[in-house]
C-alpha cells in the first residue's frame, strides 16, 4: 500500500513539474486547440465525453490528454515534433477530411499567441 501510494505520489508530482523543461505551454496548447477546433458543441475538439458544451470542464480533459500525450512523447523515439504526434491521437487524418488540417493550424495558433 505504501509503495502505491509513493508512486502516485511521484507521478502526480512528474506531471505538475513536466511542463518546465523544454515543453510547450499546456494552457497555450489548450488555447490553440480550441481555436482550431472552433466549436460550441464540442468546445476544444472533445467529443470522446459529452461535456455539454461545457468549456471549463473541456479545457480540463484537452490539457489532462495533452499532458499525458505529452509523456508518451517523451519516451517516444520517433522524429516528430509534440503537435504532429499529440494531431496523431487527437485528430487522426482517417476519421475526418478536417483533420489533415489540424496539426498546421494548431501550430498557427499556437505560434500566434
Amino acid at each position: 500500500m505504501k509503495l502505491n501510494k509513493l508512486i502516485l505520489i511521484s507521478l502526480l508530482l512528474y506531471l505538475n513539474t513536466i511542463n518546465n523543461e523544454g515543453a510547450p505551454d499546456f494552457n497555450k496548447l489548450a488555447d490553440s486547440i480550441n481555436r482550431a477546433e472552433n466549436s460550441t458543441k464540442h468546445p476544444y475538439g472533445v467529443k470522446s465525453i459529452n461535456t455539454y458544451g461545457n468549456k471549463l470542464e473541456a479545457r480540463k480533459i484537452c490539457i489532462n490528454t495533452i499532458k499525458h500525450n505529452y509523456a508518451k512523447w517523451l519516451q517516444y523515439k520517433g522524429n516528430i515534433d509534440f503537435i504532429q504526434f499529440l494531431g496523431n491521437v487527437y485528430a487522426p487524418c482517417g476519421v475526418s477530411n478536417l483533420n489533415k488540417n489540424w496539426v498546421k493550424n494548431v501550430t498557427f495558433y499556437y505560434n500566434k499567441l
